[in-house]
């Protein structure tokens, strides 16, 4: 059972720690500045195999920059997460299932792909 330390993986995953706005629950209840977070869990270790279980599901560390990592509840990794944006020259879309696309069915199919006309022609 090989063992990680969660201070040590979070500085492999965040480069530049200063841009960690808080750690804590995804809800916001619960929340601790990095510097704390740090000090406080140093010695956290957990076998990366089954770190969806051993750390908290909910565990988020939240960004300066509005951005946020999660845990990942199907390998025990942190997923990047960011806001969705709303592009200028948005467009609307005709298709959201591989059933009804045109262009087929592919596994883990975008909405561009589903609707790309090009593809369907």
């Amino acid at each position: 059972m090989k063992q990680n330390n969660l201070i040590k993986q979070i500085e492999d995953l965040i480069f530049e720690t200063k841009n960690i706005a808080w750690i804590g629950s995804s809800d916001g209840e619960l929340a601790m500045s990095w510097d704390e977070f740090s000090y406080r869990f140093a010695q956290v270790e957990h076998d990366p195999e089954i770190a969806r279980q051993e750390l908290a599901v909910d565990l988020v560390i939240a960004m300066k920059d509005g951005t946020w990592y999660e845990r990942d509840t199907d390998c025990g990794g942190w997923t990047h997460k960011r806001v969705p944006r709303l592009a200028i020259d948005h467009k609307p879309f005709a298709y959201v299932s591989e059933s009804d696309s045109p262009n087929g069915s592919w596994p883990y199919s975008t909405l561009d792909e589903l609707n790309d006309c090009e593809v369907a022609q």
